[in-house]
């Protein structure tokens, strides 16, 4: 049976790289990792040590799963939608009364 899952590294570090202002030398301070290994993970390369994959995913408190295989920026967009929907309901609560009885 082949499993086609979607590798989602390469744009889950550039999103977290820009949403944490790192750098790639930071980035290499901070994990102990080379410069060039997280560079070439930048540009597309499939990871070959799950080691240091794990050591990203603890600097930026995320399961290996959830650094390589779910989109970052989808799911923070559906957090957002979902706090706006939350924010409008209790607004609504606020302003007509309250829930009815």
């Amino acid at each position: 049976m082949k499993v086609n899952q979607e590798i989602y590294l390469r744009t889950n570090l550039e999103f977290l790289i820009k949403r944490q202002g790192l750098t790639i030398t930071k980035l290499a301070g901070l994990t102990g990792l080379p410069k060039q290994t997280i560079h070439n993970w930048l540009c597309g390369a499939i990871p070959k040590n799950l080691s240091q994959i794990k050591k990203l995913a603890n600097l930026f408190n995320l399961l290996v799963d959830e650094l390589c295989f779910t989109s970052l920026i989808e799911q923070e967009q559906k957090n957002l939608e979902n706090l706006s929907k939350h924010k409008k309901q209790l607004s609504d609560e606020i302003y007509f009364g309250g829930e009815d009885e």
